[in-house]
């Protein structure tokens, strides 16, 4: 089922080092932490942990007691069915709508679900444009399953 909500993302910079994600990920998975979407990337000089977990405030504890500093930054969060072009159409809609996307980045699950984390320079407007246009296109996908 299709959702838009404003949720935490944490930023977890690490010393460039070869597994800097996974000193990240195990320090969640110790502390029984799940991760709903994940995007790490490196400047040259440290590598930045970029992620989404079911509860901020324990995957922030989790980290904070394994050595990891992190700030906390406000996303928009969108699940959705997977189909080809659907993070494409999100961008779109936001587009039109004047709304500039700054980050993003998507997670698939298991079946054909998946989530859109993006950071915008309005999150409240879009989460409006997002609700709006996934309401829209709820009918059209309902007539597509019943064919």
């Amino acid at each position: 089922m299709a959702s838009v909500l404003k949720e935490v993302e944490l930023a977890v910079p690490v010393k460039d080092t070869p597994g800097a994600e996974r000193l990240v990920l195990s320090a969640l998975l110790e502390e029984g932490v799940d991760v709903r979407a994940l995007c790490a990337y490196n400047d040259g000089e440290k590598t930045m942990v970029l992620l989404v977990a079911e509860d901020a405030l324990r995957a922030k504890q989790a980290l904070a007691k394994a050595g990891f500093e992190c700030k906390a930054n406000p996303v928009v969060v969108v699940g959705l069915e997977s189909r080809i072009g659907a993070v494409a159409q999100l961008g779109a809609h936001l587009y039109n709508a004047g709304i500039e996307i700054l980050r993003s980045y998507s997670s698939y699950t298991e079946g054909s679900e998946m989530v859109a984390v993006l950071k915008t320079h309005d999150d409240a407007r879009a989460i409006e444009i997002l609700q709006a246009s996934l309401q829209a296109a709820a009918p059209e996908h309902a007539q597509d399953a019943a064919a």
